[in-house]
């Protein structure tokens, strides 16, 4: 078998040629082949009797393909959905409405009723000025008018001790007393817990001091006309509020502007909180005392208490029954 294969020659290689990459491979197959076989007739001496003839050229066995490593798969990213911008629809605000409230401005009510019925009948300065007891209020407006000589516009405090003695009554026949000389007069009624002005002028009881010291109703449209020429009035009003009594001085200054004289019915002293506010805004005080009271100590210490608070007490009025 050896001898066989001996005689299978391989055709003469030319030097001059370059044997390509799939024939050099041939060729190296065909060599290890050739020596394979060779291997086996040593080994198989036994068998030189079978003959082995390779048909056809011999089997070419490609070289395995070189395993190259995956590339990773490439996994497209997913972008992210751009939304268009949601612009907010604006919302209409939630329906709101107006607290209103009404306030009626003051009416001329007098002005229907007979001319004996538009005033109180204690007003006797009003009703008969020639009475005795007028001409001790003009006396008294005489002696006022002295103290307060060169001092326009006067804003008058009066105060009782107690209630009862008629310190309205005052206020007010000195008030038309003034008004009956062609002097412009204002009355403002600041006894709150005993209001007194309207009834006995005859006018609104609101809108009045109240609503001006609330600053609810302008100052000057609080202002009421009355049935005595030249003589006008601020009620006590009706706000339920607490009046900041500390704007009095304030309100009494714009006030001065447009009056000879200002009377403020304090009312009973006693029950006066906001003393100093009403001490400091008056040009003089006086009071309104019975004889009694002349003799009470209570007395003695309300002429202190005025003095600390600021007060100018220029006199009292005495009244009899």
């Amino acid at each position: 078998m050896a001898r066989l294969v001996d005689h299978v020659a391989a055709p003469p290689r030319k030097p001059e040629a370059v044997a390509s990459t799939a024939e050099k491979v041939k060729m190296a197959t065909t060599e290890k082949a050739k020596s394979a076989v060779a291997e086996n007739d040593r080994d198989d001496g036994d068998n030189e009797s079978v003959p082995f003839i390779e048909i056809g050229a011999p089997e070419v066995r490609s070289k395995p393909p070189v395993e190259r490593p995956s590339r990773p798969a490439i996994i497209p990213m997913t972008r992210a959905e751009v939304k268009p911008p949601v612009i907010p629809i604006p919302t209409a605000p939630p329906t709101s409405y107006y607290r209103v409230s009404f306030q009626p401005l003051p009416a001329r009510d007098w002005v229907a009723l007979p001319q004996d019925k538009r005033l109180a009948t204690e007003l006797v300065a009003f009703h008969d000025p020639n009475h005795p007891v007028s001409q001790q209020y003009q006396s008294i407006v005489h002696s006022m008018e002295a103290e307060l000589t060169g001092i326009r516009a006067r804003v008058i405090l009066l105060s009782a001790m107690q209630k009862g003695i008629g310190t309205t009554s005052v206020l007010l026949n000195l008030a038309i007393t003034c008004a009956k000389q062609g002097q412009r007069v204002l009355v403002a009624d600041a006894s709150f817990a005993q209001p007194g002005i309207a009834e006995r002028l005859s006018i609104a009881p609101a809108p009045g001091l109240r609503e001006a010291l609330a600053r609810t109703m302008p100052p000057m449209w609080s202002i009421q006309e009355t049935a005595e020429p030249n003589l006008f009035a601020i009620a006590a009003g009706q706000n339920p509020l607490e009046p900041p009594l500390d704007l009095l001085p304030t309100l009494l200054d714009q006030l001065r502007q447009r009056f000879d004289w200002i009377f403020v019915d304090a009312g009973e002293w006693v029950q006066r909180p906001e003393k100093r506010a009403l001490l400091t805004a008056a040009t003089a005080a006086y009071l309104v005392l019975t004889p009694g009271d002349l003799e009470s100590p209570v007395a003695d210490n309300m002429l202190g208490e005025i003095g600390v608070h600021g007060g100018k007490l220029r006199g009292y009025v005495l009244v009899h029954r």
